[in-house]
C-alpha cells in the first residue's frame, strides 16, 4: 500500500516498464529509474499537472513520455498493488462532523499534535521540528498561531523591499512568541545552480521559488502552512464541497526543494478538508459574528484562531497580497535570474523553432476554435446554463489554447532537464558504490 498526502500539493506517479512497476513522489527520479523520458514536443505538460487545482473531479491523471509510455498521477488516494502488479485506489477517509468552531479546532490542534509527536517518534532515525511560515494574512498567521500548540519555536517570514504593500510577518511572528527570520523574496536570484529548476520542474508554474533561500533553515523541519485557507476558510466562497478546489497552485511546487532538503509539509487548512461544508456553515454561523469584519475578506475562523492567540485584530487579515505568484508570459524575465534566464533562452530556442514549424497551423486552428468557443459560452450564460454546459463541454480541456506557442510553453521542459541530471548523478554514484561492494 502507498499513500499520497491528504493534501493536493503533491501527488504520486507511476509508469510501467519491461514488466516493472515503478512510482516515486519524484517525476525526476521516477524517469531516471524507469529510463524514460518526457517528451520534448509536448507543450502541454503544465497544464495536466496544474490540473490539481481544478478540484478532483477534474484532475488530469495521465502524462505522455518520449517513448509512447503514459506515466499515472495519484492525488489525495491509497494506492493498493497486488502481486501481479495491478494498482487500485481506495478513497482518504472522510473527517467527522464538524459542529463548531471548538469541534473544528480540536480537530486541527489534535492533527498538528499527532503530526509532531509522528516527526519526533524515539524510533526515528530524523527527527523534524515545527517550523511556520507567516505573513500578514489570515491563513499564514493562523497556522502559525496553532503551531504554538505543538511548541514551535521558529518561523521564517519574507519581505519584498520593492512592494509598499510588503507582506513581511516578522512583527506578528515576534507576538506569538516566535524567532522570526526574515528573507529577501528575490533573495533566490543570488543562489547558484539555477534554483528556479527545482520549482518549475512540478510543472505546477513555480511561483514557490522564493521559499529556495530558506533552504537551509528548511531541512528537518516540519513546515506549517497556511496553503488551501483561502478557500476552507472564506466566508464569501460560492463553491463550497468536498471536490477540493482550490484558486491556484500555489504550495505545489515544493516536492523536490522538500526531498534535497529533507522537510515535510504541513498544511493546516487541508486538515478535514472533505469537511468543508460543516466548516463552511461554522464560518457563518452566529457563534463567529464577532469576528466578522464585514469585508470581501473576511475569515472568521481564521481570524478568531490569531485573535484569541493574542495577535490584534488591526495587524493581519486587512489587504489580501501573496508571496506566491503566478508568472505571467510577460513577467517570465523578471522570474529568472540572470544566469539561469540565459541558461533558459538557449534551452528553448531549438524546440521553439522546431515546434513552430512542426505544428503551428494546427495549434493556430485549435486556438480560433477555443476562443470562439469561449465566446459562445460567455454568451449562453445569459440565455440558458444548459447550453452553455453543453458547448464548454467542447473546448479543450485545462485552457490548453488560452495562450500562443511562445518560450514560456517550456518551462517544465528546462526545469525537468536541470532536476534529471540531479538524479543521473545520484544514480551514477549509487550505481559505482554498489559494483565497487561487489568487488570487495
Amino acid at each position: 500500500m502507498f499513500f499520497t498526502p491528504t493534501h493536493t500539493l503533491s501527488h504520486l506517479q507511476s509508469v510501467r516498464k519491461s514488466g516493472r512497476l515503478f512510482l516515486s513522489n519524484s517525476l525526476a527520479f521516477l524517469l531516471v529509474a524507469s529510463n524514460e523520458m518526457y517528451d520534448e514536443k509536448y507543450i502541454f505538460y503544465e497544464d495536466d499537472l496544474n490540473s490539481s487545482h481544478m478540484g478532483l473531479s477534474k484532475l488530469k491523471t495521465r502524462i505522455p513520455t518520449s517513448s509512447g509510455n503514459e506515466i499515472s498521477l495519484f492525488y489525495h488516494c491509497n494506492i493498493l498493488v497486488d502481486r501481479e502488479l495491478r494498482i487500485s485506489t481506495v478513497p482518504k477517509s472522510a473527517p467527522g462532523r464538524f459542529t463548531d468552531f471548538a469541534s473544528y479546532y480540536d480537530f486541527l490542534v489534535n492533527g498538528l499534535r499527532g503530526l509532531a509527536e509522528n516527526a519526533n517518534d524515539a524510533s526515528r532515525c530524523a527527527k523534524y521540528r515545527p517550523l511556520a511560515t507567516i505573513s500578514k494574512g489570515y491563513d499564514s498567521v493562523a497556522c502559525a498561531a496553532l503551531s504554538r500548540q505543538i511548541d514551535c519555536e521558529e518561523a521564517i517570514t519574507f519581505v519584498d523591499p520593492a512592494d509598499p504593500r510588503s507582506d513581511c510577518g516578522d512583527e506578528i511572528g515576534r507576538r506569538l512568541g516566535l524567532g522570526v527570520t526574515v528573507y529577501e523574496r528575490e533573495a533566490y536570484k543570488h543562489l547558484a545552480d539555477f534554483p528556479e529548476a527545482e520549482f518549475l520542474s512540478l510543472g505546477t508554474r513555480g511561483g514557490d521559488v522564493y521559499l529556495s533561500a530558506a533552504g537551509e533553515q528548511l531541512e528537518g523541519s516540519l513546515l506549517i502552512t497556511g496553503f488551501h485557507g483561502d478557500k476552507v476558510w472564506e466566508k464569501d466562497n460560492k463553491k463550497v464541497g468536498t471536490d477540493i478546489l482550490r484558486g491556484d497552485t500555489s504550495g505545489a511546487d515544493l516536492e523536490e526543494i522538500r526531498l534535497r532538503c529533507g522537510f515535510i509539509q504541513a498544511p493546516v487548512p487541508f486538515f478535514g478538508c472533505l469537511g468543508h461544508p460543516d466548516i463552511h456553515k461554522i464560518s457563518v454561523s452566529p457563534e463567529m459574528t464577532p469576528w466578522c469584519i464585514g469585508t470581501d475578506y473576511d475569515r472568521p475562523i481564521a481570524r478568531r484562531i490569531a485573535e484569541e492567540a493574542g495577535v490584534p485584530r488591526e495587524w493581519f487579515g486587512q489587504n489580501k497580497a501573496m508571496m506566491s505568484r503566478v508568472v505571467y508570459e510577460d513577467k517570465l524575465r523578471w522570474y529568472f535570474s540572470d544566469s539561469s534566464y540565459r541558461d533558459f533562452e538557449a534551452y528553448v530556442a531549438p524546440h521553439l523553432s522546431l515546434l513552430r514549424i512542426r505544428g503551428a497551423a494546427a495549434f493556430s486552428l485549435l486556438r480560433i476554435w477555443t476562443v470562439l468557443l469561449q465566446t459562445a459560452c460567455a454568451v449562453l450564460g445569459r440565455v440558458s446554463w444548459r447550453l452553455q454546459r453543453a458547448v464548454g463541454s467542447l473546448i479543450p480541456s485545462s485552457g490548453r489554447y488560452d495562450r500562443g506557442l511562445s518560450k514560456f510553453r517550456f518551462r517544465f521542459h528546462w526545469g525537468m532537464s536541470k532536476i534529471l541530471q540531479r538524479y543521473r548523478l545520484v544514480e551514477a554514484s549509487v550505481s559505482t558504490g554498489c559494483q565497487e561492494s561487489a568487488r570487495d
